[in-house]
């Protein structure tokens, strides 16, 4: 069990590093906010399409199988990035890594769960992992691109290791929840309006930085504020009064990134940084809560994945239709996340 705990921890580290080093990568290559919210948004398609495939690889081919497969598409994505110049082969790139965590977070889930593993411990190894990441960002970010993407790919290979020791067994096909799942999707819109606003700040945020000449430090001092103000929400959240679990409670919350282009001041940013973090801890919650009413995640993992996936993609997409439109991304992000928990509301409503 301490294996797959460390195995989600280091994952989610270099999920943490991906989207900004990528950002900041592009960007020196010349290329606009709106074609890096492009090869962001269409490569987590590879990452939706790849939970969906991960259960049943892991049924036919184990779970050490597709673990070691996933992490094997991390490092010759990561490998390739230095060598992409162009937003084809950029994209091609990213959609490798991107294939490769859409591969190993649903074999990690169902294997802690198959293992009667611990909830909480799990989703503290995978935030602790999240914390470390956005923390090194600025950083490694003067390490220069062949170095730093050298170092992700040593990193996932030496992963590998730890593989052979993993459970052989693939998971058991359960009774189909197909009905559960349709009933639930007001909980999946909540997953993919916590992602969208994530991965709006992940993506756009550390090329406001570049942009505007603010110091480099400022990007890891914002994203480590927004995932350690979601953290601890996490940890606090069963203590909080119920009127402030609701979803629509974040929606104030949400938008409180509306305000980043309008100042180049850090402490601002980290302050909108940490409101947004507290949205996405209130609405990721609101969807667990709901999921776990259900049946758990573990019974719904490719939909609930699938559903972050489609977050992060949604996010940088809409960033980059407004960056083409010639306006900031970040806050194109914030009200799509905000329209996603009504959207989200309304349709509980309508399947009651």
């Amino acid at each position: 069990m301490r294996l797959l705990f460390a195995l989600s921890f280091a994952a989610s580290l270099l999920q943490a590093l991906t989207i900004p080093t990528l950002a900041l990568y592009a960007y020196s290559l010349s290329f606009s906010e709106a074609e890096i919210g492009a090869i962001t948004g269409a490569s987590s398609l590879v990452y939706v399409a790849a939970t969906l495939f991960a259960a049943p690889l892991v049924r036919k081919l184990s779970t050490r199988g597709v673990v070691a497969a996933a992490l094997l598409s991390l490092s010759a994505g990561y490998l390739l990035h230095p060598v992409s110049r162009s937003s084809p082969a950029l994209l091609a790139a990213t959609s490798l890594v991107f294939a490769g965590f859409g591969l190993l977070w649903p074999s990690v889930e169902v294997a802690v769960a198959a293992s009667g593993g611990n909830a909480s411990r799990f989703s503290f190894s995978w935030s602790s992992g999240s914390l470390v990441g956005t923390a090194l960002v600025s950083p490694f970010a003067g390490l220069g691109a062949p170095r730093l993407y050298a170092i992700y790919a040593a990193l996932s290979s030496s992963l590998l290791l730890g593989v052979a020791r993993l459970p052989l067994e693939g998971g058991r096909r359960g009774r189909s929840t197909s009905k559960r799942v349709s009933e639930l999707s007001g909980a999946w819109l909540l997953c993919v309006s916590y992602a969208s606003s994530s991965a709006g700040f992940l993506t756009f945020y550390p090329v406001l930085v570049e942009r505007s000449g603010l110091p480099r430090g400022s990007i890891s001092l914002v994203l480590f504020s927004m995932i350690a103000a979601r953290t601890a929400v996490f940890y606090l959240y069963e203590r909080l009064p119920s009127v402030v679990k609701s979803a629509y409670a974040s929606m104030p919350l949400l938008l409180t990134p509306l305000a980043v282009p309008l100042s180049t001041d850090p402490l601002l940013h980290v302050v909108a940084a940490v409101f947004a973090g507290v949205g996405q801890s209130l609405v990721y919650s609101s969807a667990l809560t709901a999921i776990f009413r259900a049946g758990g995640v573990a019974s719904h993992t490719a939909a609930f994945e699938a559903s972050i996936g489609l977050g992060y993609v949604a996010g940088p997409i809409a960033g980059s239709v407004s960056g083409t439109a010639g306006l900031e991304p970040i806050p194109a992000t914030a009200l799509l996340a905000s329209a996603l928990v009504v959207a989200a509301g309304l349709g509980e409503r309508a399947v009651e």
